[in-house]
């Protein structure tokens, strides 16, 4: 096997194992150490005054239904910009503040009524898109809603909007309006339409469960199966709480109070984002007594998948990379601590692949080194090829026994390249989902988490979409020097060389084209890493004495 076939094999083993890791990426399952301790905040409370209504809490009682029009009011924190709806009582978009001058993004948003995140559905028999409900009180960091069915019940929904993080809290009161003891249960909507939008989106979206210290990721393909728009999967069991995360950003629905199960609901396909999902909680059925209520407590989650802002919300499981975890984990860490040298992603980007670069030159010397002298023999590999044309076997043969004497394995410097693979994989997965990127500039790029967006295009290309990415380029540019410097510029003499050298040309091309669309962080890493390895491929090629490791075979030996 020449360095031509391995470069190829190992290319080709690269892309294979980026498209397999995003295949199986999709469901896995981590078990983890439980750290958040439930928290039991259901309280009865009996009425005190003879309407059924706890002493000092008045409220007005809404006109029907059908009487009421759609009004939408808009909350704005230092983390969100928030619209909520009466009808439903509930979120309808919510765009998350971004660090720096990008502008917010859309993390939820619900393009049909029944989509809103945080709303009571299957109550009374009432559906949801029919419950519209009265605003009672709206402060800066708060809003109150009030539903009321005339001789059953009451439904209070209180939002609280921290300032301090990206929690929302919601209280939900219950009062029981009729003459008797009332059971109750119903389905709590959590985040639903979060934004996949951009392709890496569509690849990451996941939705899991944390329940008995495990947190398991649930198959998207499973609701989808059911065929039918606005299906419903049930998530068995009592889940401390219930994930829906996308590249960047993870929303979470948390109960503070038993539960019976959750569930996952698939929302149908558009244009922009192909599925779009939503995920809730079921209640489990009680009762509450002639004038009495009951209190459940939720919050939501939505904000970056990092632990600075999860950890403190006893949520820290939920910041995980899937299968690569173990080793995905470590480099954040490391990616942050030379970012609080640097305070700068860019170049803590930068200082990561060098570090890298550093651990593994073992086994880039010893791909360096085998790849010399597979060059070196490949003068007479053409000849053992010429004389046993006509005998594949003894080919073979001939050259395991050529290898065998000269201690050469043809394999040295594909195993090198192998074992740096899971290193490379996690730090790609690492940049890919790291929400610490958002909205962090170096040089000409606004946002590592974006395309560079060097300049923006008249109007949208095929391909390129609408702006020319200029990082991508300098990429293609460094991964052609580095092929150059670890081929070697000369000829090997053997047939169809210079044919597989210029094929091997065109590689970079096509991960230019891969990567012209990806997070510009990604790409620093690999133009970084490429102009690294040229480096290192150079001065290692300098050092080296040409054939010291293989006494040149006679004729005869041939």
């Amino acid at each position: 096997m020449n360095d031509q076939k391995r470069f190829i094999l190992a290319i080709a083993l690269t892309v294979a194992i980026l498209a397999a890791f995003s295949f199986f990426n999709k469901k896995p399952q981590i078990d983890t150490q439980a750290v958040v301790e439930k928290q039991s905040a259901e309280k009865l409370i009996v009425a005190e005054d003879a309407a059924g209504r706890p002493a000092g809490d008045v409220l007005s009682v809404p006109p029907k239904s059908s009487d009421k029009k759609t009004i939408e009011t808009k909350i704005e924190t230092d983390c969100f910009n928030i619209t909520l709806t009466n009808r439903g009582g509930c979120i309808k978009e919510l765009y998350l503040k971004k660090p720096g001058d990008s502008l917010p993004v859309r993390l939820l948003y619900a393009a049909e009524l029944g989509e809103g995140s945080l709303e009571i559905k299957k109550i009374g028999g009432l559906p949801s898109t029919e419950a519209v409900y009265e605003l009672t009180n709206h402060s800066n960091n708060s809003i109150t809603y009030v539903y009321e069915e005339k001789n059953n019940y009451r439904i209070k929904k209180r939002f609280i909007f921290p300032n301090t993080n990206y929690n929302i809290e919601l209280e939900i009161s219950i009062e029981n309006l009729s003459k008797g003891d009332k059971f109750f249960s119903y389905m709590l909507s959590g985040p639903s339409g979060i934004d996949r939008s951009l392709p890496l989106d569509k690849r990451f979206t996941n939705i899991g469960s944390f329940a008995g210290g495990v947190l398991r990721w649930q198959s998207l393909r499973d609701a989808i199966s059911l065929g039918k728009r606005g299906s419903e999967l049930e998530i068995t069991g009592e889940n401390d709480w219930l994930v829906l995360r996308n590249t960047h950003f993870s929303t979470i629905i948390t109960a503070y109070q038993k539960t019976s199960c959750g569930y996952m609901r698939w929302l149908g396909k558009d244009k922009e984002q192909s599925d779009r999902w939503s995920i809730g909680i079921k209640t489990e059925e009680f009762i509450i007594p002639q004038g009495g209520r009951v209190i459940h407590e939720y919050a939501l989650y939505a904000g970056p998948t990092a632990l600075t802002y999860l950890e403190p919300l006893g949520l820290a499981k939920a910041f995980n990379y899937g299968k690569l975890n173990f080793f995905c984990q470590p480099l954040i860490k490391v990616l942050n601590f030379f970012y609080g040298l640097s305070h700068n992603y860019g170049l803590a980007i930068i200082m990561l692949v060098v570090l890298i670069s550093v651990c593994t030159f073992p086994l880039t010397l010893k791909n360096v080194k085998s790849m010399k002298q597979m060059q070196a023999v490949q003068p007479h590999m053409a000849k053992l090829k010429e004389l046993h044309k006509d005998d594949k076997q003894k080919l073979q043969a001939e050259m395991m026994k050529f290898y065998r004497e000269h201690k050469i394995n043809p394999l040295g410097g594909c195993l090198p390249m192998l074992l740096q693979m899971p290193i490379f994989m996690a730090l790609y997965i690492t940049l890919a989902r790291s929400s610490e990127l958002a909205g962090s500039n170096f040089m000409w790029i606004k946002d590592l988490s974006q395309p560079d967006a060097f300049f923006p295009f008249p109007a949208k290309l095929p391909i390129l979409g609408d702006n020319f990415n200029l990082l991508p380029i300098i990429m293609i540019g460094a991964m052609i020097l580095q092929q150059k410097v670890s081929m070697g510029v000369k000829s090997t003499g053997a047939p169809g060389s210079e044919q597989q050298q210029n094929m091997m040309l065109l590689m970079p091309v096509v991960f230019g084209f891969m990567f012209y669309s990806l997070p510009s962080g990604l790409v620093l890493y690999w133009t970084t890493n490429a102009l690294l390895m040229t480096a290192t491929h150079y001065l290692i090629q300098r050092r080296m004495t040409n054939n010291s490791a293989l006494t040149a075979p006679t004729e005869a030996g041939v």
